[in-house]
């Protein structure tokens, strides 16, 4: 009998998910979105959170003037747990104390896909990741938040129900945060 790998389990077992998630996440926003028109703003992380305690991520950059938009985070594993992540992720903003989902659906009708790649973090460790966005609505200034799903490890095999998420809060200006304060 045919003893099945941890690691094929694990990404088969991520694919599912991600797959509930995309549709979950490609749903159109209740309305237009606030701010000011911005190609060339500034960004200022503001806060992060997550459902386990001791994975975070951490802004590092942020290209707003390039097309793809890029993010680049810090993923940090400070848990006693190993996580594995993937490339799916959303961005909402605030609009008067909701998060609306920045899904840009006049550049991206047929929805907003993402490779089915899986991250393996052990515990105490980092990685830094690059989010490519292709499909969120990032022109105008306001508040802004970047969620992502994960897993952990002993968690096997991983259903929906099992998925941990992790956001980072941040600010996009017309002027430097530093100027505007």
């Amino acid at each position: 009998m045919l003893k099945p790998r941890p690691a094929i389990v694990i990404a088969l077992g991520l694919f599912i998910p991600a797959a509930i998630l995309s549709v979950f996440f490609l749903s159109k926003p209740d309305g237009k979105l606030s701010g000011e028109i911005t190609d060339t703003g500034y960004v200022k992380a503001i806060g992060n959170g997550t459902d386990y305690n001791g994975v975070e991520l951490s802004l590092l950059t942020m290209e707003l003037n390039s097309d793809p938009k890029i993010m680049t985070v810090t993923w940090h594993n400070g848990s006693n747990d190993s996580i594995t992540y993937g490339e799916v992720y959303h961005i909402y903003k605030s609009e008067d104390g909701e998060w609306i989902s920045c899904a840009d659906t006049k550049k991206n009708e047929n929805g907003i896909a993402f490779n089915d790649i899986a991250y393996f973090l052990a515990p105490g460790t980092t990685n830094v990741h690059t989010y490519r966005n292709d499909g969120f609505d990032l022109s105008r200034t306001g508040t802004y938040r970047i969620q992502a799903v994960f897993f952990l490890n002993k968690d096997v095999p991983v259903t929906e129900e099992d998925h941990l998420t992790v956001w980072l809060d941040f600010i996009i200006t017309e002027k430097s945060p530093e100027a505007a304060q």
